[in-house]
């Protein structure tokens, strides 16, 4: 009898999934592709529903995906195509640090891009070394805009307790760069998980993957959902019409539509709102030069079709 299931992890095309019980199957596809998925190179992710056939006490095969209420997506550049990383989140908690690895805003700006309207909060871990000024200036462009910010140290156990206050009754998905501390922070926060954990390359001053795939983790009391999802370098944003990239900046939307040209990208045209706000220090100059690389390089892909 087929059933409501979700899926917690996969591997080689072999699918976790939780029935309403919470019993485990080991599933599969049915057939060689889902009925209605158009063409994605992660068809099925973890936290996707499905509608799937027991097959004995703890196989499956998986029939249906059932809609998505929302999706991080970013573009694999070696596919060439969109590619789904999570989905169906209350929220992304986008883990970053002070150093080793470096603090780098640009890859809080992508993945606020791909986190689409999913909310986002920042976590700063590794608290316990010295926070640079430019550091604290970054936080507090980000703090203007409305986006959540926690600051903690996984090493300390500093500030772990007002990263739970943002836990319970969510499912959260933990998304960062290599070695900014996530595998710690689940460990912290949920014991019986017990990731492996390792140092960063102080050469290159780069993380190493720990986690391997994204895995669906349950806290003790059954209140709340973790998403550990594997750590990353590099994120670029999803295919997405350049004219339309500052729609998604915030601090970039109340000056939109007053630009001499229209489309306008905010770039080399004269008269344009958004730049006259950068000079007034209305924008921050460096999220909007930020935003020049990301829509320049939005561009360049466009051209390559």
């Amino acid at each position: 009898m087929t059933q409501e299931g979700s899926i917690l992890k996969g591997i080689n095309n072999i699918y976790t999934v939780a029935d309403e019980h919470g019993r485990e199957y080991l599933c599969r596809i049915k057939g060689k592709v889902l009925r209605g998925i158009d063409v994605d190179k992660t068809p099925l992710t973890p936290a996707d529903r499905v509608l799937f056939e027991p097959v004995g006490l703890q196989e499956g095969r998986i029939e249906e995906r059932l809609d998505r209420k929302n999706s991080f997506v970013r573009y694999n550049l070696k596919r060439r195509m969109n590619q789904t990383l999570f989905v169906n989140v209350d929220q992304i908690l986008c883990v970053v640090s002070v150093d080793q690895p470096q603090f780098r805003p640009g890859f809080i700006d992508r993945v606020l891009l791909c986190a689409d309207d999913i909310p986002v909060v920042i976590v700063l871990n590794k608290t316990d070394l010295p926070e640079p000024e430019d550091i604290s200036r970054d936080i507090e462009v980000y703090a203007s805009l409305g986006i959540g910010f926690c600051r903690v140290s996984a090493a300390e156990g500093k500030g772990l307790d007002e990263l739970a206050k943002l836990l319970p009754g969510k499912r959260s998905a933990l998304f960062g760069q290599s070695g900014a501390g996530k595998s710690s922070l689940v460990n912290a926060l949920i014991p019986a998980a017990e990731q492996r954990t390792e140092e960063v390359s102080l050469r290159y001053n780069k993380g190493r993957h720990t986690t391997n795939f994204t895995t669906v983790l349950k806290s003790q009391d059954g209140n709340w959902e973790l998403l550990d999802t594997p750590g990353v370098r590099e994120i670029d944003i999803p295919d997405m019409d350049p004219s339309m990239i500052s729609h998604w900046y915030p601090d970039m939307k109340n000056h939109i539509g007053r630009c001499r040209f229209s489309p306008c990208l905010h770039i080399h045209e004269p008269g344009c709102a958004v730049k006259n706000a950068v000079e007034d220090g209305e924008i921050d100059a460096g999220r909007y030069q930020r935003y020049v690389r990301i829509t320049e390089e939005q561009k360049q892909r466009s051209s390559l079709r």
